[in-house]
C-alpha cells in the first residue's frame, strides 16, 4: 500500500511536469517528484531482513 502511494506521487510529480505551463508549478511538480523518488528510495532500503552495513568500533 506504501509502495503503491509513493509511485503515484512520483507519476502526479511526472503529470504536472508535462501538463502544466506555469513555471512555479513545474518547480513545484518536480519537487513533488523528488519527494516521491527520495520515499522510494528509503522505502527500497528499509527491507526487512537486510544486513545495514554500519561499521561498530
Amino acid at each position: 500500500m506504501l509502495n503503491a502511494a509513493v509511485i503515484l506521487t512520483i507519476f502526479l510529480g511526472f503529470w504536472g511536469v508535462v501538463v502544466k505551463r506555469n513555471l512555479i508549478m513545474k518547480i513545484l511538480s518536480m519537487d513533488v517528484m523528488s519527494t516521491g523518488v527520495i520515499a522510494f528510495f528509503v522505502i527500497w532500503a528499509a527491507r526487512s531482513g537486510v544486513f545495514t552495513p554500519i561499521y561498530k568500533p
